[in-house]
């Protein structure tokens, strides 16, 4: 004796929602950063090291079980020079972090100098990042350094 359709369509639409209700998960993802070390610029220095504090946070919504997974947020650092008439932006290097935990982060990056030699002119990072809110930057200090 064949199933009866009359069960089948109960059995299919209760299969159907319940694979789709909804739960309260993360819905936006931002993240804030602060700057919490300053470089540091000086006379005759072989590095400069800024730092900063990024945090993740979820605003919370209700979307569906499928899409329940938390996003990651990638943040790059940009260290600049500039020369000393301040004419000419070179960029010197880039580090990558990425946030992917609600907890409180803390990352620092360092430019060294050459072996032998010292930094000289203009420095400075730039942090940036994006987010369910937009794109972000958020720049250090401009420091000089110069040689004796």
């Amino acid at each position: 004796m064949p199933f009866p359709r009359i069960l089948l369509i109960p059995c299919l639409v209760f299969l159907f929602a319940t694979c789709d209700d909804p739960i309260i998960v993360p819905e936006e993802t931002l993240v804030t950063v602060q700057i919490s070390q300053q470089p540091q610029g000086g006379l005759d220095q072989t590095l400069v090291r800024a730092s900063f504090v990024a945090q993740l946070h979820y605003e919370e919504g209700t979307i569906n079980v499928g899409d329940a997974e938390p996003d990651s947020v990638q943040i790059s650092c940009e260290w600049w020079w500039q020369d000393g008439n301040e004419l000419n932006d070179t960029f010197v290097k880039l580090d990558t972090f990425m946030v992917s935990e609600v907890d409180i982060h803390e990352f620092s990056s360092i430019v060294v100098a050459a072996p032998g030699h010292v930094l000289i002119d203009h420095f400075w990072m730039e942090i940036s990042w994006e987010d369910d809110d937009g794109e972000h930057l958020v720049s250090t200090d401009k420091v000089l350094f110069v040689h004796s």
